[in-house]
């Protein structure tokens, strides 16, 4: 009941629960939920030694090192929070796509060798999970930071097979192949994208697509 009251943010009466499991059995096992409970509430210092009492007595709890990696995280932590990430992707057979992008985002600002390391987290992830476009599409923006068109458009490549047949996969593709100073390329697979939109229903998201490919072939034609 402690965890359905913390669940629906009622955490007075999660707090009185806990307290009263803590009273009729083992305490630590009531750690993680309260740990829960006040990162919830925003009390970190709290939460933190709660945690940290929990993984003490059960050190492989994925839950629990998630966690505490989310609160390292958004206390600044991110050695802390890395290391912790890194543990839960060993422990889980599937993790969520986006703890990879969270550390990716994390590492990325670290020095130097950021990007490179946030990119190795990323290409990790899509060979535990199999090749994920959010993934990828990150992996993506980062080779464009680090000035790598060629790479960025290598990796969209390995997206045709699943996005390949969108118009939006089409005008990603040509948006790279532009920044490379491929302009016939470019101007190919905006025309394919504009003949495709041609047969498709108008929604506001295919609108605004249209209006992308006008503003790229603008720069065909003034490069």
């Amino acid at each position: 009941r402690g965890i359905a009251y913390s669940n629906d943010g009622q955490y007075d009466k999660a707090l009185a629960d806990f307290e009263q499991a803590k009273s009729l059995g083992e305490p630590i096992v009531v750690g993680f939920d309260l740990g829960v409970l006040h990162y919830r509430r925003g009390e970190f210092a709290t939460a933190r030694a709660y945690f940290d009492e929990y993984l003490e007595a059960f050190p492989n709890h994925a839950a629990c090192l998630e966690y505490r990696a989310r609160l390292q995280r958004d206390m600044g932590d991110t050695k802390g929070a890395v290391a912790d990430f890194q543990r839960v992707f060993e422990l889980q057979q599937r993790p969520n796509p986006g703890h990879y992008i969270s550390v990716a985002e994390m590492l990325e600002p670290t020095g130097p060798d950021g990007i490179d390391r946030a990119l190795d987290v990323l290409d990790d992830g899509n060979k535990r999970l199999g090749l994920t476009p959010q993934l990828q599409q990150h992996a993506i923006q980062l080779e464009l930071r680090r000035g790598r068109t060629d790479l960025a458009i290598a990796r969209m490549q390995t997206l045709e097979p699943m996005l390949g047949s969108s118009p939006d996969w089409k005008v990603d593709m040509a948006e790279l192949q532009l920044r490379a100073g491929n302009k016939d390329a470019a101007e190919s697979l905006l025309q394919a994208a504009d003949q495709q939109l041609d047969t498709l229903r108008k929604t506001p998201a295919r609108v605004a697509l249209r209006e992308r490919i006008g503003k790229l072939a603008q720069q065909i034609w003034y490069r």
